[in-house]
């Protein structure tokens, strides 16, 4: 059977909807740790909306699916159905919200596009993911240096591809222009 993945965002979108608990969430976040645990009671629930994937202190592993199932007393296809429908209607808002962008997103294939007369171009096919930024103390120079460390995300033969990556001023043009 094939098992549907979702993004990031709409996962995000999703948990902040429908429960309150995870109204806190940040604009990047891809992690959330002691969350309560609704399978073994506690709060040592880590849900990692990148890998769709719930863990406890224990070394238990849940899907996403399985714990919205749990969260909403229900089984876990009525929840997948529901995810579903939650899902295009995320989408559809989001397609209404960049329709008059100049330029696009399709969340579905990390592309994103440019809007021109008789059309679309792509621009880029991927996503690049920032995970931190790193500030060190050059002594020689005697000021600060900043680097961007991250992943870069890709669709190769229908399968997420992730690389890492690590970015220094130089190679980014000036740190204000990141």
């Amino acid at each position: 059977m094939d098992v549907k993945m979702y993004n990031i965002e709409f996962w995000r979108w999703y948990l902040q909807n429908e429960y309150e608990e995870f109204q806190y969430l940040d604009a990047n976040q891809t992690l959330i740790t002691r969350a309560e645990n609704i399978f073994d009671h506690g709060f040592d629930l880590d849900i990692n909306l990148e890998k769709e994937l719930c863990f406890d202190s224990s070394g238990n592993r849940y899907s996403l699916p399985e714990y919205i199932a749990v969260k909403n007393e229900c089984d876990k296809n009525n929840a997948k159905v529901r995810i579903d429908v939650e899902y295009e209607r995320w989408k559809g808002k989001r397609d209404e919200e960049q329709a008059n962008l100049d330029y696009y997103r399709d969340i579905d294939n990390y592309r994103w596009y440019r809007r021109k007369e008789g059309g679309s171009v792509v621009v880029t096919e991927f996503d690049l993911i920032l995970e931190s930024i790193v500030e060190m103390w050059n002594a020689d120079l005697k000021e600060w240096e900043r680097s961007y460390e991250g992943k870069l995300r890709y669709l190769k033969f229908n399968k997420v591809i992730y690389k890492p990556f690590k970015f220094d001023p130089s190679q980014t043009h000036s740190v204000e222009k990141f």
